[in-house]
């Protein structure tokens, strides 16, 4: 391999590993309140479940 063979590899890893990089930013950006809308979405129902079943078992 050449020096500018050697040259256009780093370049073109590089390049692929930054657009990588912008491409994950923008799906975050556009995508990241769904995502973690779900995830604490979750956590509430989980949390108003047992605060359901105590409240059932204890109240009687």
């Amino acid at each position: 391999m050449s020096v500018v063979d050697s040259y256009l590899f780093e370049i073109g890893w590089l390049f692929f590993a930054a657009w990588s990089v912008i491409v994950a930013v923008f799906l975050v950006a556009a995508f990241g309140r769904d995502f973690l809308g779900a995830v604490a979405e979750r956590g509430r129902a989980k949390r108003k479940d047992s605060c359901q079943m105590a409240s059932a078992t204890g109240a009687k």
